[in-house]
């Protein structure tokens, strides 16, 4: 979903709310068809769930690293008006680093 939708609103600028509600029912349905496929096919299934907790590990890991490390490109820009406090954010952030 974030993939999709940062895709569209970068290319054009604008997020209108029925591309944002067909992307997140389609992602929906396109889950719990995988999940019932999953459930399906038991004999599979621990290999597959290994596989869901090392993804949700992973995510975690670098939810992590990212808030604390973002990397300088537009999806992690700070998005406030106040320019004194990205000043302090960032000065905050190298001091936490010394």
């Amino acid at each position: 979903i974030p993939v999709l939708f940062y895709t569209y609103n970068g290319a054009f600028g604008r997020s209108p709310d029925w591309l944002n509600i067909t992307i997140f029912m389609v992602s929906a349905i396109g889950g719990y068809g995988v999940e019932y496929l999953l459930f399906e096919r038991k004999r599979e299934g621990n290999k597959w769930c290994n596989l869901a907790f090392l993804g949700v590990v992973a995510l975690g890991v670098l939810f992590v690293v990212f808030t604390y490390l973002p990397p300088d490109v537009p999806l992690f820009k700070v998005l406030y008006k106040n320019k004194s406090y990205i000043l302090s954010v960032k000065s905050e952030k190298i001091n936490l680093l010394l």
